[in-house]
Order: C-alpha cells, then structure tokens, then sequence
C-alpha cells in the first residue's frame, strides 16, 4: 500500500512511524508547512517532500493519507482529500469544535470515503479489559484521571500552535478528555445526555485551560467522571493514569502497574497487568486502521463517534468559558 502524510511536524508523527515501518507500507509523499521537516521524514522513507498539501495530492500515487496538522486546518485538509476522492485517518479532534467535525463527516459520507480517527483508548488495554468484563447496561459509572506532561513539551516539540486556541480549539479538554469521552460512549452504547465542566489555568497560566474536569450523564443512566490536564511534572513517567468502573456484576480499578477486578458475587479479586503508556497505543491503531481499510470494513472509530465527543467538548467549553475564572 502507497501511503502519504500530511503535516508531518505533528508531535504525534513519530508515535505513528513505528507502526507504518512494521505494516511494510511504502511512505510515497511527505508534506508539511516547514519543508526541512518535509524533507527530513520524506528521507527516512525515500518519499517525495512537499511543502503544500495541494501539489501532493494534486501529484497523487498514493492509497491512503495519514493527516495530522493544527484543528484549524484539519476541514480544509479533509476537504481536499475528500474532493479527490482519497480515503485516510485523520488526527483528533479533526476541527476546533462540533460544527466542523460535522462539516468533514458529511463530505465524506457522501463520497462513501473510509475516514478513521485515533481515539485511541478504544483499541488501548484499559478499553479492552472493560469491554472483556461489562457487558454495556451493566456499567453505573465510569472515572477516568488523566494528567500528562506541562504545555511546554510542545514548544520542545515545535508544536507552540498547540497553546494557541485559535489554532488548537483549547488545551486539555480537546486534547486529551476526547478520548475519554468516546469510550464512555463506546462502553456503554449510549451518548451523553448532561454535561457540566470547569476548565483552569491556575497552574501554567497559558491561553488553553492545563486542567479540565468533565461530568456526563449517559442515555444508559451512567455517570461519568473525567479529570485531564498537563499537571504532570516533565518526568521520565510522563504522566498519571487512573480509571475505576462500577458495574452491577464488578468494579475495576486501576492499580500501580494494571487493574483489579472485584466481582459482586464473593469471589477472589483478579489482577491484570496493563502498560499505562498511550504513546505505544499509536502502532496498534495504525495497524488497525490499515487492517480495516485493507478489508474493505468500515473504521473503528470514525467521524461520527468523533463529532458526538466534540458535542460534549463543546458543552463544557460553553459553560466554563462563561465563568470569570475559567479560560
């Protein structure tokens, strides 16, 4: 399979590499706004570089696109992949909010066109543990806790649009709590129904909110409850992960290195190993995609399971924005 990829100075980049070598896929163009970052992954692969999105597609020889770029040009990139036609996997959150995830997702349903998304704790172990021990009406309540690194990891990583909402939609709701909002949906069959959110700025003061807590009412009566922010020091461990479940058989929760499982009925707990970090979730998600796409089946996640997180990441934005302390 021939496979290009836009805007390749996104810092998730290097996390999709590993996979497209170990799928064997042969990486025919590069583009990105800064041509030595082009030309430096096109290397890698013997790819053409290019440094705007319209010559590359307009050259064509390829399959398949991965897409990262800033939200804010993720709907003009859509668009003109969509408009030739190319299926591809497009980098969350996809836009800045709701409206133009939805405006991509109709353009290509109406090409028929395979559009994927990494939201990627669908295929990580914590969302298949859970899908192993629920059954979807059976959960009551979901808590996730995710707090990674400080803002100024982007800078390192040439990526200070990421600080900027007019070009990233917002920090750590957008960036981090969508993932956590698909799985609740995922988990349970259901949308949300309720949203209330607090986003702040109290810890870096940067523009995007560093701390975001998210509550959601499900369809299914489930609450959910989701803590994410970049509160986390610039350390090797890079980041806290917690979750617990409630469910009318179990509780699951997490613990240093894996879960426990605690089943209702008076039998032993179990105990599960689980690698908490996401970052080697991104090679899986690649294979997946390809997998997916090769066969003919429809994605895993799509842009319909995006637009519905990105109604949610909306919400709170709505309500924490209005309030005087909020970002």
């Amino acid at each position: 399979m021939r496979v290009a990829i836009l805007q390749a100075s996104h810092w998730h980049y290097d996390l999709y590499e590993p996979g497209l070598i170990d799928a064997g896929v042969e990486v025919v163009a590069v583009s990105d706004r800064d041509p030595t970052v082009a030309e430096a992954v096109a290397a890698r692969h013997g790819a053409a570089a290019f440094a705007d999105e319209a010559a590359l597609v307009a050259r064509g020889g390829f399959d398949f696109a991965f897409v990262f770029g800033r939200p804010r040009e993720m709907p003009s990139l859509a668009a003109r992949l969509i408009e030739h036609g190319i299926p591809f996997s497009l980098e969350k959150p996809c836009g800045r909010n709701a409206g133009d995830v939805a405006r991509i997702r109709r353009a290509a349903e109406a090409r028929g066109l395979f559009v994927a998304v990494p939201l990627i704790q669908r295929i990580g172990p914590v969302g298949q543990l859970l899908h192993e021990v629920f059954d979807s009406d059976e959960i009551t309540s979901l808590s996730f806790r995710f707090i990674a690194g400080p803002p100024g990891r982007y800078r390192r990583a040439g990526c200070s649009w990421m600080l900027d909402p007019q070009e990233s939609g917002g920090g750590a709701a957008i960036n981090l709590a969508v993932h956590f909002v698909d799985l609740a949906h995922a988990l349970t069959g259901s949308r949300t129904i309720g949203v209330h959110g607090q986003t702040g700025t109290m810890l870096h003061g940067v523009p995007v909110e560093d701390h975001a807590v998210i509550t959601m009412k499900l369809e299914s009566g489930a609450d959910v409850v989701i803590e994410a922010g970049y509160g986390f020091p610039d350390a090797a461990s890079k980041r806290d992960f917690r979750f617990s479940t409630i469910g009318r058989r179990a509780y699951v929760e997490s613990i240093p290195g894996g879960a426990r499982i605690t089943p209702r009925d008076g039998t032993s707990p179990r105990e599960v190993a689980i690698d908490f970090d996401t970052d080697a979730y991104y090679p899986r998600y690649v294979a997946q995609v390809l997998e997916d796409f090769s066969a003919g089946r429809p994605p895993l996640v799509g842009l319909a399971a995006m637009e519905a997180t990105m109604d949610v990441i909306d919400a709170v934005y709505s309500v924490s924005r209005s309030r005087p302390s909020a970002a």
